[in-house]
């Protein structure tokens, strides 16, 4: 008999609550099927639990270095600070602190995987990645083909999922009353947007690491249907970029492309949300190219940066959050109207720093999650998908990690 693993079942475990928590709504639905409305089953609770859990581990594995710690615990004051002049600066509108740490959780977490210098195998990443995202991946394609959610759709009668419901080019959290109403595929995530996000990284994962066989094509094509069923374009485009970016990855110019390619999406991600209002005086111009219908996609977010009245505002956050009223679809602006630029710029450093350092490996499973991540500029300019990107983010981190100790070790 085969002795227990303590090390790889608790970083097995932490693998699999990092994805979890990418779902955003996962324990929502544990705690709807034991019937148990207690707040403990929200995603809130579960990143302090999470970092309970990287607390313990790095204490007995006895892996703390004062360069990381030093490094780690001075970009946690600051963006404490950064909160703490969020939260006292004069807003129209407050969220609480259990939102702050559901929507910045990614953050929280990798600040104390990397105080706590967790290294976690990434086979584990791989294998966990691609089980987790082909069981909700099937189910998400059962509920597309069905046209059922199969699973609870409201929380205390109030709808907790996102635009599942599908006809004619419109999208609502509660059943649309017209024939030919379909469900975008979501699984146990809380929309089709973060299934598909989800299941491309999957996608991504397993080209690269699962051996070239008729199992490896069944798999990969599980997850493409899984896509697909999302109804969702974002994801779709998303999907086209991975699959030329797996294309051209082979040449040598590739890794020095790939960083360029990343920070002028970003770049141009930046400025383009302050060319919005220049795009709705040229909309009737060039309605035939269909503008008018980006246009008015970005509605909301001319809304949402007019909240945005000062210089002060703008450095700092306006606590400004997306809302059934207020819906902002895009990944920038959530977080500038929500926290300021600064903050904004701090994440995006530790995304360059985190893809820039993967760019640069020769290791399968850390190519695969490099070329997902690629897609998180595109996919963040047309929708607010931070939460589900940061969580992946942080497997890369854990991937380049395991890849740079192993390489130690050979020398």
């Amino acid at each position: 008999m085969k002795k227990l693993n303590i090390k790889r079942l608790t970083n097995g475990f932490l693998i699999l609550m990092i994805i979890l928590l990418s779902y955003k709504v996962f324990w929502i639905h544990i705690g709807i099927f034991l019937k148990n409305n207690s707040k403990v089953f929200s995603n809130s609770f579960f990143v302090v639990f999470t970092i309970l859990v990287i607390c313990v581990i790095s204490i007995f594995n006895g892996s703390f270095r004062i360069k990381k710690f030093l490094i780690g615990t001075s970009l946690l004051f600051l963006i404490l600070i950064l909160f703490f002049i969020n939260s006292n600066l004069p807003n129209d509108s407050s969220n609480s602190l259990a939102q702050s740490v559901r929507i910045y959780g990614y953050l929280w977490v990798f600040l104390f995987l990397y105080i706590g210098n967790i290294s976690v195998k990434d086979d584990a990443i791989a294998k966990i990645v691609l089980w987790s995202a082909g069981l909700s991946g099937t189910l998400g394609i059962i509920q597309a083909t069905l046209k059922r959610p199969l699973v609870a759709t409201q929380y205390q009668q109030v709808p907790f999922l996102n635009s599942i419901y599908y006809w004619n080019g419109h999208s609502a959290s509660t059943p649309i009353n017209q024939v030919g109403m379909r469900i975008r595929g979501f699984g146990l995530t809380d929309s089709g947007l973060t299934l598909g996000i989800v299941l491309l990284c999957a996608f991504c994962v397993g080209y690269y690491y699962l051996e070239k066989s008729k199992k490896k094509s069944i798999i990969l094509s599980i997850f493409l249907l899984g896509i697909v069923c999302t109804i969702t374009r974002n994801v779709y485009i998303a999907t086209v970029l991975a699959i030329l970016l797996m294309i051209f990855n082979k040449h040598y110019w590739y890794a020095k492309a790939m960083k360029t390619f990343y920070l002028l999406l970003t770049i141009i991600g930046f400025i383009s949300i302050y060319a919005d209002k220049l795009l709705d005086l040229l909309s009737s111009f060039f309605s035939s190219y269909g503008i008018v219908t980006f246009s008015s996609r970005y509605y909301y977010i001319n809304i949402a940066l007019e909240q945005v009245s000062d210089m002060k505002h703008f450095l700092f956050g306006a606590n400004v959050v997306t809302h059934d009223g207020l819906p902002i679809d895009n990944g920038i602006v959530a977080t500038i109207v929500d926290k300021g630029f600064i903050f904004y710029v701090v994440v995006q450093i530790i995304f360059l720093i985190i893809i820039f350092k993967g760019i640069d490996s020769n290791n399968k499973i850390t190519r695969g999650l490099v070329i997902f991540c690629m897609t998180y500029p595109v996919v963040s300019f047309a929708n607010s998908v931070d939460i589900v990107y940061g969580y992946f983010f942080i497997l890369l981190f854990l991937s380049n990690k395991f890849e740079n100790k192993n390489r130690r070790k050979s020398s």
